[in-house]
């Protein structure tokens, strides 16, 4: 006989807009748990706007980077690879902060009681210019938060 291993478990799922909304979840939480935290602005966000995707459909913002694209775009037109180390410079640049102070102590009591985390990004993990490799300059970026 054959049954899938998740047909005894039922997940609970839940939309929230703060972590202090999970937080007594969280706190409650066994070493059986698995916490899964996805990273990109919604544990961390760039320190600067310009690095926040919220703003990048401000009229204003837009204009400006609109302004710079096209500085690069004169600057890049014989060598294909001048955009991707502009942007990797850019990455380099820009400091991470966390959204909600309250996040990094949730996660250090969560660790300290031995509970698996998983934190999730979609930033590419291979090269980038002069980024040898995205996922560890990304896991660096955090560490310093």
């Amino acid at each position: 006989m054959f049954l899938p291993a998740c047909s005894f478990f039922e997940s609970d799922i839940k939309k929230i807009d703060s972590i202090l909304q999970a937080k007594e979840a969280l706190l409650q939480a066994d070493q059986d748990a698995l916490i899964v935290f996805d990273i990109d602005q919604t544990l961390v966000d760039p320190a600067s706007k310009a690095g926040q995707p919220r703003y990048r459909y401000d009229k204003v913002f837009k204009k400006y980077q609109e302004q710079l694209q096209q500085y690069i775009d004169s600057r890049c037109e014989k060598d294909p690879e001048c955009n991707k180390i502009f942007e990797s410079k850019m990455w380099l640049n820009i400091p991470s902060e966390l959204i909600e102070k309250e996040t990094l102590d949730i996660i250090k009591n969560l660790q300290a009681r031995k509970i698996k985390i998983i934190a999730l990004t979609s930033i590419h993990p291979g090269k980038l210019g002069v980024i040898d490799k995205m996922c560890e300059n990304c896991y660096e970026s955090i560490k310093r938060v």
